[in-house]
């Protein structure tokens, strides 16, 4: 009866090493804390947007010559941000 037992313990086990899995007893909760960071990174980029639209109302208003050149800083942080952001998503999930 042992060597029964002992047989089908080493089929389990040749299964699972062939296929790689492992069994976990403990459920993974980092998305707890992955989807408030996401939350936190879509947020922000909502922010530099309002910030954009809010310097390209302010610069249409009041003419000076340096508008053109605050506008084409605020796209730069703004494209920057969306980049920033879509890596730091990309890392979230991955990780």
């Amino acid at each position: 009866m042992d060597d029964v037992n002992q047989l089908l313990n080493n089929i389990g086990s040749e299964a699972v090493a062939k296929t790689g899995e492992t069994h976990v007893s403990a459920m993974d909760f980092s998305w707890f804390i992955k989807l408030p960071v996401i939350i936190i990174l879509f947020v922000n980029v909502f922010a530099a947007v309002l910030l954009f639209l809010r310097v390209r109302i302010l610069s249409d208003t009041i003419a000076t010559s340096g508008n053109k050149r605050v506008k084409q800083l605020l796209f730069t942080y703004l494209i920057a941000t969306v980049i920033g952001t879509l890596l730091s998503i990309l890392f979230l999930i991955l990780a």
